[in-house]
This record gives structure tokens, C-alpha cells and sequence, in this order.
């Protein structure tokens, strides 16, 4: 069980309290959950947009960057099958 799927079964069994489910009918506690919850995607996307950055800057590849290469290497030889062309045994 990952770090999210403990969160989330916790989270569940919190929301069964009658203690917790009232807390949560409150608008100012419902506000702060979502104001957590939107700061969470912020630090995400800040994340996300620093490490694309940095491995930029770095002339790194990125996981996204080598599924397409895979991708673009795949159709190559798909073509080249088509054209009946088969790839060169090494010697």
C-alpha cells in the first residue's frame, strides 16, 4: 500500500466519525481542506515546472522525453518493415 492509498483508507475511516463528518459541515472547515488541497496542486505543478527546468538546463532527458524517442524509434522501424527493409545482422 502506497503513501496515497494509506492517506486515502485513513481518510476514510476519519470521515465515518460523527465528530469529523459535523467538523466537516462547518464552511470555514471545508474551506481550509480545499485551500489544502489547492496549495497541494501548486507545489505539484511548482514541482513538475522546476524539475523540467532543471533537467533542461542540465541537457537531461526526461522519463516523457525517452517514451517519445521509444515511440518515434518504433514507427521508424514499422516503416521500415513496411518497405520490406529488415534490420542488419551485426557481425
Amino acid at each position: 500500500m502506497n503513501f496515497t492509498e494509506h492517506l486515502l483508507s485513513h481518510a476514510f475511516k476519519l470521515a465515518q466519525d460523527p465528530r469529523i463528518s459535523r467538523a466537516l459541515q462547518r464552511p470555514e472547515v471545508m474551506g481550509g481542506v480545499m485551500a489544502a488541497m489547492r496549495l497541494g496542486v501548486r507545489i505539484a505543478e511548482r514541482v513538475s515546472t522546476t524539475r523540467e527546468t532543471l533537467l533542461h538546463s542540465l541537457n537531461l532527458a526526461s522519463r516523457d522525453d525517452l517514451e517519445a524517442l521509444q515511440r518515434h524509434v518504433y514507427d521508424l522501424q514499422r516503416q521500415l518493415d513496411a518497405q520490406g527493409h529488415s534490420p542488419r545482422k551485426r557481425r
